[in-house]
């Protein structure tokens, strides 16, 4: 149990300090994809990217909907899912440690992005997101997806974006492009 108050200790005061420090977006996003077989799904949700240097961003999403094919679907990061595994695995009491471990897995990032700066208020956004998960009705299954962003920033701290995507499933190459956008706020 000590094992898990320093490890919870730790992850947050590492977590507060860095959001002290750090300048993140966050935004509210809709897409609207087509697969090949010309199957529709729409998804909003949110997105947290915090910034680790001047251009490298880690992407954090959180985003559901509905398609044709599978009915709801859910969209999230990969650590949430082991995360969760392991949080249930720490109510064993001989298995100390593992509450703290689970908390640390869900906090592993789906992906990276590298901003692009054209001027002032605009942005190219290129990404990689290899830990995604998506949720259905009929499957869960690991995917990754790549894409580009153009960011524009109106204000001193609210952005709009434009997102082109496309993602595949790891166990065979099925791609889903998907276009949309992201309104949000800059910390600085």
């Amino acid at each position: 149990m000590k094992r898990f108050f320093l490890v919870l200790i730790v992850s947050i005061t590492s977590i507060t300090l860095y959001a002290q420090y750090s300048t993140s977006e966050v935004g509210i996003t809709g897409f609207r994809g087509i697969d090949r077989d010309f199957q529709n799904t729409t998804l909003f949700g949110i997105t947290f990217k915090p910034y680790i240097t001047e251009n490298i961003q880690l992407n954090y999403s959180l985003r559901m909907g509905s398609s044709e094919e599978n009915g709801f679907t859910l969209q999230a990061p990969m650590g949430i899912l082991g995360g969760g595994i392991l949080f249930v695995g720490s109510f064993d009491e001989e298995e100390d440690g593992w509450a703290g471990l689970a908390i640390l897995t869900t906090i592993i990032p789906e992906g990276i992005t590298y901003n692009i700066h054209l001027d002032y208020n605009s942005t190219f956004s290129p990404y990689i997101n290899i830990l995604s998960m998506e949720f259905t009705q009929y499957y869960i299954q690991p995917y990754y997806e790549i894409g580009f962003s153009f960011k524009e920033y109106f204000a001193e701290n609210i952005y709009a974006s434009f997102d082109i995507r496309c993602k595949s499933i790891y166990t065979g190459f099925e791609p889903v492009g998907f276009v949309g956008g992201t309104i949000g706020i800059c910390k600085l």
